[in-house]
């Protein structure tokens, strides 16, 4: 309709105004139901999306902190069954790799390392 002469054709005039489109009560029903279905899928979207969003900025803190704590260096209260390490002075890497050594499961691992772990998740999956 934005060419001058198609928007002046008698014929496109009497296809578009001749004989309007008339629902019945079902298919107005149905559109409803459609135009719901709609805004519930948006605000699923909508809501996955800001909990996903959520999720990675708490992930990229725990992992920055964690980056510091592997380039880190000083001592570290190490668990008690590290007592010979946590008398000695070591860099943030040697402290992780002997929690990582010592703990049986992942889920047994300290927060902070599982949450560095998900991230490696979610960037292999991106």
């Amino acid at each position: 309709m934005s060419s001058a002469t198609i928007a002046s054709s008698p014929v496109i005039r009497s296809f578009l105004l001749a004989g309007p489109t008339t629902l019945t009560d079902e298919e107005l029903e149905d559109a409803q139901r459609r135009e719901e279905a709609d805004k519930t899928r948006d605000e699923g979207r909508k809501q996955f999306a800001k909990e996903v969003s959520s999720r990675v900025d708490s992930l990229r803190t725990i992992v920055k902190g964690m980056k510091g704590d592997l380039l880190g260096k000083g001592a570290y209260d190490f668990p008690r069954y590290l007592k010979k390490e946590a008398d000695c002075a070591v860099d943030g890497l040697t402290h992780v790799f002997a929690v990582i050594k010592s703990t049986d499961s992942v889920r047994d691992l300290p927060p902070d390392l599982q949450a560095a772990l998900e991230w490696g998740r979610i960037s292999l999956v991106t």
